[in-house]
């Protein structure tokens, strides 16, 4: 099987990708895919191909409002994108990096100011900043008065009080990551109800997003491409749910590559390892799925992570074949974009 990037590209009007979310959570489209078939459909209509029997497991994690503005002594404005959060130090993506030194302490309130302290170097990514917080606030309470919503890069726009609720999913409690779990921003409190009614079991993990999901793939050879670390945790009560749903022959389904990657790391000798635990992992081609029947998740850019992985579940060429009729039929593509269900069996 070739590994090479270029195999996972293709042509994506720039037209198609969504700067705005749909007019309600629900309505989004649903492209549902199958080793054979191909559905046009609403997200409203998921029910339709959800079964009593399916274990759909979300991701609660809340988004942070990680984008920070601060301003050196000299007046110079540098943007400080928390990353990582640590004891005492935190991993930051600094622009424009070549602005600040090691010492520096950039001013982003009276009661708030990052000095820089260290640099991370990896591989695979532009250098980190350590940074320390300096603040009489709780941090937490610090970033979320002073920060901006970190809303994904392509949208080049001021957080709005419509993205402020539309870019959290409903099920976000657990504050801590970079990005949204995009898959459950198409899940409404009414479609959440009729899911539910119908006999599915609804649980979740956390997995705090980290700066990967904005990681372009720079190597020509995917088997060269090193994720970043992001922390996850599996609760007991959800790991007690998926052994249970797989122990009867009954469907995991995944609301987001947040979770596949989550549960899939995660599982261990036919069981899942719960608690919190870290993952680097990169689901690719040729992998095996051993916890997750069928996901849900957005429409992936070409040569991304995430594009990758659902090749990995679906096969190179019946994605290719999907995203061919997406891209034909008009949906909607990345954070703020359509949905797809995907399932790997015809059953």
């Amino acid at each position: 099987m070739s590994h090479e990037l270029d195999l996972f590209g293709f042509d994506l009007p720039e037209s198609l990708i969504a700067k705005t979310p749909a007019t309600a959570r629900d309505q989004s489209r649903l492209m549902v895919v199958t080793p054979h078939q191909i559905l046009d459909h609403k997200m409203t209509e998921l029910i339709h191909f959800l079964r009593p029997t399916d274990c759909l497991i979300m991701n609660d994690t809340r988004v942070m409002k990680a984008r920070l503005l601060g301003k050196k002594i000299t007046g110079a404005s540098i943007q400080i994108m928390l990353i990582k959060p640590g004891k005492p130090y935190w991993e930051a993506l600094v622009k424009p990096a070549k602005r600040v030194r090691i010492g520096d302490r950039l001013w982003v309130s009276d009661d708030l100011s990052i000095e820089i302290v260290d640099w991370v170097h990896h591989p695979s990514h532009h250098p980190l900043a350590v940074v320390a917080l300096h603040t009489q606030l709780d941090p937490i309470q610090a970033i979320e008065t002073h920060g901006q919503l970190p809303l994904p890069p392509y949208l080049h726009q001021i957080p709005t009080a419509s993205d402020e609720e539309r870019y959290q999913t409903l099920m976000a409690t657990q504050l801590g990551s970079v990005a949204a779990p995009t898959a459950g921003l198409h899940f409404s409190e009414d479609l959440l109800f009729k899911i539910r009614s119908m006999g599915v079991s609804i649980h979740t993990i956390t997995l705090h997003i980290g700066y990967g999901t904005f990681q372009p793939i720079l190597s020509h050879d995917i088997r060269d491409h090193h994720m970043h670390e992001e922390w996850y945790h599996i609760p007991d009560a959800t790991a007690d749910a998926i052994h249970t749903a797989k122990a009867s022959g009954h469907r995991v389904v995944a609301v987001g590559t947040t979770v596949t990657r989550a549960l899939e790391s995660a599982w261990q000798n036919g069981r899942l390892r719960t608690g919190p635990q870290t993952t680097s992992i990169f689901l690719t081609p040729g992998v095996s799925f051993k916890v997750v029947s069928a996901l849900v998740t957005n429409f992936h850019l070409p040569k991304s992570s995430l594009f990758i992985l659902v090749c990995a579940l679906m096969g190179i060429q019946r994605i290719k074949v999907a995203y061919e009729h997406a891209i034909q039929s008009q949906y909607r593509f990345y954070s703020y974009g359509d949905a797809t269900f995907l399932c790997p069996l015809d059953e």
